[in-house]
C-alpha cells in the first residue's frame, strides 16, 4: 500500500505530460488554421481558373452541305457576351457558397 501512497504523490513526470500537452494543442490548431487558409487559397485559385476558361469565345458556326443524295444541316453557336458570362459565373458561385441552388435561380439577362 506504501507504493500506491508514493505514486499518488509522485510529481517527477508532471511537468513533461503538461507540456506535450501544451505542444500538442498548439499544434493541432495551427495544422487545422492552415489546411483552413490552404483551402480558401485553393478554392480562389480555382474561382480565378474557372474564369479564365470561361473567357475563352467557344462560338462556331458549320456550314449546311447537299449532295445530289444527300444533305446534311449546318450548325451554329454563339456565345453569349464574355462580360455577361463572367458575371452569371461569379453569381452561380456566390450563391453555392451561401447554400442557394444556382440552377433554381439563373437568369440570362
Amino acid at each position: 500500500m506504501w507504493w500506491l501512497k508514493r505514486l499518488w504523490h509522485d510529481q517527477r513526470g508532471s511537468v513533461v505530460t503538461t507540456e506535450a500537452v501544451l505542444v500538442g494543442a498548439m499544434g493541432v490548431a495551427g495544422a487545422s488554421v492552415g489546411l483552413k487558409m490552404t483551402v480558401a487559397a485553393m478554392n480562389e485559385e480555382f474561382q480565378e481558373i474557372a474564369c479564365a476558361f470561361r473567357s475563352f469565345d467557344q462560338s462556331y458556326s458549320i456550314k449546311g452541305l447537299s449532295s445530289s443524295s444527300a444533305a446534311a444541316a449546318g450548325s451554329s453557336y454563339r456565345q453569349p457576351d464574355v462580360q455577361t458570362s463572367l458575371r452569371l459565373l461569379r453569381e452561380s458561385v456566390e450563391q453555392k457558397s451561401l447554400g442557394q441552388n444556382p440552377d433554381e435561380t439563373q437568369t440570362v439577362r
